[in-house]
């Protein structure tokens, strides 16, 4: 042990130091000192260090930003939203991918369901045709784009024949996306079905091909019928003012 040194009558010398000796150790236990209000040092379950309550940025059984409690956390997604366009989408998915069926019913359900939670109709349009999109480019997964396709155009025409909402979202979608529909021209699955709808949605003019093979049977039976009619007056008609005088003159001379 280091004793002072002090020289008789000189002043008095304290013993030397090295650098970081003075606080080396834990310091002694003093009640109450260095007390944080809110902090725990032990927590059962927990790591040390957490805060009962939590704190922005801590572990499981935090405030928010933790990893599993609360909204923004790591382990969370955000949830989609139940009413309004988020359920709107999700008809449109269902349609799309063949789980319900497209027509007049599933039209009026959402329209319906748009009144309801007040979805406006360039909502609805811009939903369909970010649907359309997507499928006609194979973001959306599976090899049936056609047949997706071809349901969406299904409800587009269902919705045109309605008043209101669905008319004006209708006529939004068509002016939008007429590209990915017109591909359906080019499908031998869908082409057939396709085509009255396109004419009624107006991206198309003309008469369909059933249209013009009518056309062509009805025109080939009139001549025969003529012709028939005119052969049967020539041989019914054979006692007629011009072959008796005919004959008649041939008779004279």
């Amino acid at each position: 042990p280091q004793t002072n040194m002090q020289i008789p009558g000189g002043p008095a010398i304290a013993p030397y130091e090295p650098p970081g000796a003075r606080g080396r150790g834990a310091p002694p236990y003093v009640p109450g000192a260095n007390f944080t209000p809110g902090y725990s040092p032990f927590v059962p379950g927990a790591m040390p260090g957490v805060y009962p309550g939590g704190s922005p940025g801590g572990f499981p059984g935090t405030m928010p930003g933790g990893y599993g409690q609360s909204p923004g956390g790591y382990g969370q997604a955000p949830a989609a939203p139940v009413g309004g366009i988020g359920l709107v989408k999700s008809l449109l998915e269902k349609i799309s991918n063949g789980s319900t069926l497209p027509g007049p019913d599933s039209a009026k359900r959402i329209c319906t369901t748009c009144a309801s939670t007040q979805v406006t109709s360039p909502q609805l349009s811009e939903s369909i045709c970010e649907r359309a999109r997507r499928v006609y480019l194979g973001l959306e997964g599976g090899s049936d784009t056609d047949g997706a396709l071809s349901r969406l155009l299904t409800l587009t025409d269902a919705m045109h024949q309605q008043e209101g909402l669905g008319s004006r979202a209708a006529m939004a979608v068509v002016s939008s996306v007429s590209e990915e529909f017109l591909s359906l021209q080019y499908s031998a699955a869908h082409r057939v079905a396709a085509e009255p709808q396109l004419r009624r949605l107006g991206l198309i003019k003309g008469p369909s091909a059933a249209e013009s093979v009518d056309l062509l049977g009805e025109s080939s039976p009139a001549p025969s019928s003529t012709s028939g009619a005119g052969q049967m007056d020539l041989l019914d008609m054979g006692g007629s003012s011009m072959p008796s005088s005919t004959s008649h003159d041939l008779l004279a001379f």
